[in-house]
């Protein structure tokens, strides 16, 4: 979980130590999912690496000593934002294509073959109506939190400057 917290924040996976050594090659025997989340930030970047494993194989990270800590952070946030869009249009990619074939969604999903029936247009703005609501949740939860740390400073100031009694 550490990793994936350094890449989405830039860590550079190619970097080598004073033995020409990449981290990848230091985990290789002991960590074999973590050697392979390092070799895919070698090829296409800390941030692309940690969206195509949260897709692929998510429980790499979700399983991960740490993950509960490290998951909440702004910018792991927005990696997991990301690989939940991109795994909504394929579902709706692979549905709209069953649909456009006559076919029926997947077995057991009215969600996906409704989804499926949504044209291109309409789908992009069910995205843009998801992103903004998350948008205004995120700032909203913001808000409460340094509401409630402003709250709560207020209340000890409170405390002292009534409990002195002059």
């Amino acid at each position: 979980a550490a990793v994936a917290c350094l890449l989405a924040h830039g860590a550079d996976a190619t970097a080598t130590d004073e033995y020409g050594e990449t981290p990848r090659a230091q985990v290789s025997v002991v960590d074999p999912p973590l050697a392979a989340l390092l070799e895919l930030a070698e090829r296409v970047g800390g941030r692309d690496a940690i969206i195509r494993t949260l897709i692929d194989t998510p429980h790499v990270l979700t399983d991960a000593p740490g993950w509960d800590v490290v998951r909440t952070m702004p910018r792991l946030q927005e990696l997991q934002d990301a690989a939940n869009l991109r795994i909504i249009i394929a579902l709706w990619a692979d549905a709209r294509l069953r649909v456009a074939n006559g076919e029926a969604a997947r077995e057991g999903n009215l969600k996906l073959r409704v989804l499926g029936l949504l044209h291109r247009n309409a789908f992009g703005e069910l995205l843009r109506l998801i992103a903004m609501f998350d948008v205004h949740a995120k700032k909203k939860q913001k808000q409460e939190d340094e509401g409630a740390g402003a709250g709560a400073g207020a209340a000890t100031v409170e405390s002292r400057d009534g409990g002195g009694g002059g």
